[in-house]
């Protein structure tokens, strides 16, 4: 798995260009949605999820340590960021896929003002928060812009890309709470999740009513979760899409 993650990292770093290629569907995204470039954030989730792969590796393999809890931050960052990508490309109506990368805009909009009422500063750009939220909105669908600043959460992101890795929405959920409740300590997390080796992952395929038992989830679930969902050989945004 760690000659994956590396091989992935490279691949994906590497590649020129960066962007979607002219003419494909990530393209027309792209100029439909401009200034946001829904390529430009899919590749930077893929990245960042790969990058917390690589230094998941880095500790196992060439610092050769491991920690009680410290692995798992870096196992939920990569799911979480590996699910978003996912997120944002899985659907085949284009206007549902711009829609959704307007939807993290508009969070990204709304946590900068938080952060820089805390901050005590002004955008440097010198709009309002409110001129750059109606900028997104004017983007979506008339009877679609009030959604576009609704709450958004990981949970609802994650169980959407969890048929991108053959497993169940509540599986991949349940994988995802455990690595978040090892991230801030939680002793339900902490106590119970099994720490013996990975188990076979229940596809959606597989399960059936006949075989209703679903199996423990193991430490290192999570981290194959984010492999599976990096998978495809990309060297663009536009590869997830094929």
């Amino acid at each position: 798995m760690h000659q994956l993650i590396r091989d992935r990292h490279e691949r994906l770093e590497d590649s020129v260009p960066p962007g979607a290629a002219e003419g494909s569907e990530l393209s027309l995204d792209d100029r439909a949605l401009a200034p946001y470039l829904l390529s430009g954030l899919i590749r930077a989730s893929m990245v960042q999820s790969l990058d917390h792969l690589d230094a998941h590796r880095g500790l196992m393999e060439d610092a050769q340590r491991t920690h009680v809890w410290a692995e798992y931050t870096l196992m939920r960052a990569a799911l979480e960021t590996a699910c978003t990508a996912v997120w944002l490309v899985t659907p085949d109506e284009p206007e549902e896929r711009r829609f959704r990368l307007l939807r993290l805009a508009a969070k990204d909009i709304n946590d900068s003002k938080d952060a820089a009422k805390l901050h005590r500063t002004e955008p440097a750009s010198g709009r309002t928060h409110k001129e750059r939220l109606d900028e997104v909105k004017a983007l979506a669908p008339a009877e679609r812009r009030a959604e576009v600043g609704a709450s958004l959460g990981y949970r609802g992101i994650v169980r959407a890309a969890a048929p991108a890795a053959d497993v169940e929405p509540d599986f991949l959920e349940l994988q995802w709470r455990i690595l978040s409740g090892l991230t801030h300590g939680a002793q339900w997390a902490t106590l119970g999740c099994s720490t013996g080796p990975p188990r076979r992952l229940p596809s959606m395929a597989s399960r059936t009513s006949a075989s209703p038992a679903r199996p423990r989830p193991s430490r290192f679930t999570g981290l194959q979760q984010a492999c599976l969902l990096t998978g495809k050989p990309c060297t663009s945004p536009d590869d997830l899409r094929g």
